[in-house]
Parts: structure tokens; C-alpha cells; sequence
């Protein structure tokens, strides 16, 4: 349906549904304001409709929709938002209109029960025959079904992007190895120097291991700097995540310290571990 703009400009698009008084229970769409259609709402009696917020955001402002009119209905109720293209998605203006008041060629039935719904689908059948043998049924799916088949693409970039992180990750790990093993071979006449002068062997853990930590930090400052930079492409991946959350930086830039620290380990402890007199004969 659309709405007539006194301004010259094209008509806005409202979004409409017709549906019965149990709809909203069914689907757990929560009551704000006003009522939900009920058995006086009936062919013959005055058409009611009930609208969702982002209705009564847009097209009434600060103003309590409940008597105004929506075409030729009155609204009696403001229920909750639904993203009905999916998470990402914002919310559109939606009017409901009662069903018993309007004509429709095709219906869409829902079923809320308890356990695997798909257990019911047997007497669903059956119970739609029994009213009307003629009437065709498809698309017999649960409400699971039908979110996974919404969320695939989401799921498949949430994998792509788990996977090449893990990748990412180990090849932090066995760089930050790599680098602080070989410059603990090239360092070996140097730590024996130490060791033959007094340093204990916990000084040269430390030695090793500080110099892997401040790399790790040093890499860590510059992937958040980068992260922060690329916030504005990857928020259209996200929803219900803030892409600047301090948590979700924080939690991974400490899993990601961990980490650095845990591959520094390895090459810290074969360094406190050389024999002095093999180290000054080392060339």
C-alpha cells in the first residue's frame, strides 16, 4: 500500500500484512500499546489495523497513533518491530490489517508448539484437509529452517572469516617463533657472554621473552589501528555488535597477547637453557 505525500513528492510505501487475532502470540510479537484484534474485529464492523513501531516513529511522531486512521481502518494497538528480510536488516513501517475484515487469494499458516514441530506436520495436513480438501499446502518448513536458509550467506562469510582468523593466528604464532629463534641463534656467543658474567639463567628468560612481547605489542598496535580502519567495511557483516565494541577489541587483543607470549615461551626457554662454555665456543 502507499501513503500520499503533501509535498509533491512520490508516495511512501507502507508494508501491510493480514492476519488473525492469534498471529502475534503465535509468533511471540510483543503488545505496546492499545489492544490486539479480538472477536468484535469482523466482516461488517468498523476496519481496524494495528501498526509497529517504526509505524508510529515515522508517521506519527511524538503523537499516540491509537484512533488515528491508517487508509480506511482505525488503529487500536502498536506492537514490536520485526526484521522480516532478516537480522540485518532495519525494521519498515508495518500495518496489520485483521483478516476476517479482509479478502486474500493465499495464506500463510504458523504453528507454535512444543518440542520438534516437524512431529506435527502429519496432522497439520490433515487438519487443513478436513476444512478444505481442494486446498494445495507447501512450504511445510519450522521456523529453524526458515532463519537458516535467511542466515546462509551470513554463516558462510562468519566461517570464511573464522577460518582465515585461525589461519592468521598461526601464522602469528610460528613467526613470532621463527624470529626470536633465530635471533637466539644468532645471539648465542652473546647470552654465553652473560651467563659466564653472572646472569642467572630467569635473567635471560626475561631478556627473550621481553624483547617477543614487545613485538607482539608492537604487531598488536598496528592489526588494531588496522582493525579500526576496516570497522566501516565490516559493519555491514555485523548486527547486534556495535563495530567499535571495546570488549570484542579487548578480549582479542588479549587472546592474541597470549598467544605471542606462548611462541615466545619455546625460544626463551632453549636460550636460558645453553651450557655457558658451549655458548663461548660458539662462533
Amino acid at each position: 500500500m502507499s501513503r500520499s505525500s503533501d509535498d509533491g513528492k512520490a508516495p511512501e510505501i507502507i508494508s501491510a500484512g493480514i492476519v488473525n487475532a492469534d498471529y502475534f502470540r503465535t509468533m511471540g510479537i510483543p503488545l505496546k500499546k492499545g489492544r490486539l484484534f479480538d472477536e468484535q474485529d469482523r466482516g461488517g464492523s468498523q476496519p481496524v489495523a494495528l501498526i509497529n513501531e517504526s509505524f508510529e516513529r515515522s508517521h506519527f511522531g511524538g503523537q499516540d497513533p491509537l484512533g488515528k486512521q491508517v487508509g480506511d481502518a482505525t488503529v487500536v494497538g502498536v506492537v514490536g518491530d520485526v526484521r522480516q528480510g532478516g537480522p540485518t536488516d532495519n525494521p519498515n513501517a508495518l500495518a496489520y490489517f485483521c483478516f476476517l475484515q479482509r479478502g486474500i487469494r493465499s495464506m500463510s499458516l504458523a504453528v507454535r508448539s512444543e518440542g520438534d514441530p516437524l512431529r506435527l506436520a502429519r496432522a497439520i495436513r490433515a487438519e487443513i484437509i478436513s476444512l478444505d480438501k481442494d486446498q494445495p499446502i507447501h512450504g511445510l518448513s519450522t521456523m529453524k529452517q526458515r532463519l537458516s536458509n535467511t542466515l546462509s550467506s551470513q554463516w558462510v562469510n562468519m566461517l570464511l572469516s573464522g577460518t582465515l582468523g585461525m589461519i592468521a593466528l598461526g601464522l602469528v604464532a610460528v613467526g613470532i617463533y621463527g624470529v626470536l629463534s633465530f635471533s637466539v641463534a644468532q645471539r648465542t656467543h652473546e647470552i654465553g657472554v652473560r651467563m659466564a658474567l653472572g646472569s642467572r639463567r630467569v635473567d635471560v628468560l626475561k631478556l627473550v621473552m621481553s624483547e617477543g612481547i614487545i613485538l607482539t605489542l608492537a604487531g598488536l598496535l598496528l592489526g588494531l589501528l588496522t582493525g579500526l580502519g576496516l570497522t566501516r567495511f565490516l559493519s555491514s557483516l555485523l548486527w547486534g555488535v556495535n563495530a567499535l565494541d571495546p570488549w570484542t577489541f579487548a578480549v582479542v587483543s588479549l587472546f592474541l597477547l597470549a598467544v605471542g607470549a606462548a611462541a615466545c615461551y619455546m625460544p626463551a626457554k632453549k636460550a636460558a637453557s645453553l651450557d655457558p662454555m658451549v655458548a663461548l665456543r660458539h662462533d
